[in-house]
């Protein structure tokens, strides 16, 4: 009982002894709708920090055992707004979502801090910053595709 590689047919390499750290996230392929994916670890009792690859495309888990919005989930300073993204499925819409992160330091260095607007996340196509997206919701276990052209971690707030 457990995972295979798909091309062990004679089931003869177990991996079950693989360890994902904390904020790993997979890409699960089932068909049927009634398939479950269960998971255990550890509960962080602070923030911890994912870092992603750069140039390239990274894919982050919510770590924590409680769903979270999105507004909370914080990209370090060498995010850049509209050149870095992220891929989400709003699995509340189950609409699809490529958003940005728009810091108050940012909002500060382009003048705009104090006309009102929200730190957070926006579409990419939404230069006015018309419209935050800060609520989406990401459940325990949901994961997001990132795209970053430079050295950048993710927080992930404790569910404690």
């Amino acid at each position: 009982v457990g995972w295979y590689k798909t091309t062990d047919e004679d089931l003869a390499t177990p991996m079950n002894d693989i360890s994902l750290p904390l904020g790993s996230a997979v890409m699960v392929y089932v068909g049927s709708a009634d398939a479950k994916l269960g998971y255990k670890g550890e509960v962080a009792d602070e923030a911890k920090y994912v870092s992603v690859p750069v140039d390239g495309y990274g894919f982050i888990g919510n770590a924590s055992p409680s769903a979270l919005k999105l507004g909370e989930l914080k990209p370090s300073s060498g995010f850049e707004p509209f050149t870095d993204s992220i891929q989400i499925l709003d699995a509340e819409t189950v609409t699809q979502h490529w958003l940005t992160y728009v810091s108050q330091a940012w909002l500060d260095a382009n003048d705009i801090g104090q006309e009102g607007y929200t730190v957070g996340w926006y579409k990419t196509t939404d230069e006015d910053l018309a419209t935050p997206m800060n609520d989406i919701v990401l459940n325990a276990g949901d994961a997001f595709m990132t795209y970053v052209s430079t050295d950048v971690n993710f927080e992930i707030p404790s569910a404690l």
